[in-house]
Parts: C-alpha cells; structure tokens; sequence
C-alpha cells in the first residue's frame, strides 16, 4: 500500500469513528429535545463535513483531532434551530456545563479518558475526576450513575 492510500485509509477510518461518536454525543446531549434524532443527524453531517474539509486542506488548528472534532461539533449544536427540551427533560441538565461534556464524551460518546482528555484539553486525571464528580451529582439526585 502506498503511501497515499494508507493516508486515505487511515482518514476513512477516523471519519467513520467521528461520526459515531459525534452522533452518540448529540444524542445524549438532546435528550428530551423534541426531533433529537434529526437534529443529531444534521449535527453529525455537518461536523464530518468539516472534518472532511480540515482532512483534506490540512487545516485543523486544535492542538489534537480529538479537540478538533469536539469543537465542530459544539459550535454546530449551539447553532442548529432546535426545540427547548421537554420538562421531563435529561438527568444531564443538573450538571455543570464541565461535568456534563467529560460525562457524555466518556459515556454516550464512548471516548476513552485519554480521548476526552485531548478533546478538552485537560489532563487524563482532571478528566476522571470530573466523571467521578458527576456521577456523585447524578446520585445525590437520585439518579442512576
């Protein structure tokens, strides 16, 4: 294999494991939002389109891929149209806006913690850490952790 088609080969792959994270991530994250699945899906075309594009033209800034894909797909969900949560709304919305991104980045997004570490920029101990103190929020509301 040249070295090209290896390059191309190793792009596919990273872009088939973006858009099940990504998708995974914006379905937990609009839990309890009316059309949540659309909306991930338009959220999850939207960031492989950028990643495609930075893949292609070299032009990922982020310090990693990781942090890369994570900051295309928050800047796509706070700017896709979407319906308020319903009041039954997600157990997530009692978290702090740091402790609900390591919490779906591990969880529903399936990254590892040295993953979720590089997409947020932040130690792999500040990263299990931060999920430690979420699930004992999640407790103390009684909610499964």
């Amino acid at each position: 294999m040249t070295a090209i088609e290896h390059r191309a080969t190793g792009h596919a792959s990273a872009l088939e494991q973006v858009k099940s994270w990504v998708r995974r991530y914006c379905l937990a994250s609009l839990l309890g939002t009316p059309g949540a699945a659309h909306t991930a899906d338009l959220v999850t075309q939207a960031v492989y389109a950028d990643v495609r594009a930075a893949l292609r033209s070299h032009r990922a800034q982020s310090p990693t891929f990781e942090a890369f894909v994570y900051q295309a797909m928050v800047w796509q969900l706070r700017h896709v149209e979407r319906p308020q949560p319903t009041p039954a709304g997600s157990a997530l919305h009692h978290l702090p806006d740091h402790l609900r991104e390591v919490l779906l980045l591990r969880t529903a997004a399936g990254l590892s913690a040295e993953q979720t570490a590089r997409a947020l920029s932040l130690p792999t101990e500040a990263v299990m850490a931060a999920q430690h103190q979420a699930l004992q929020v999640l407790r103390r509301f009684g909610l499964p952790g």
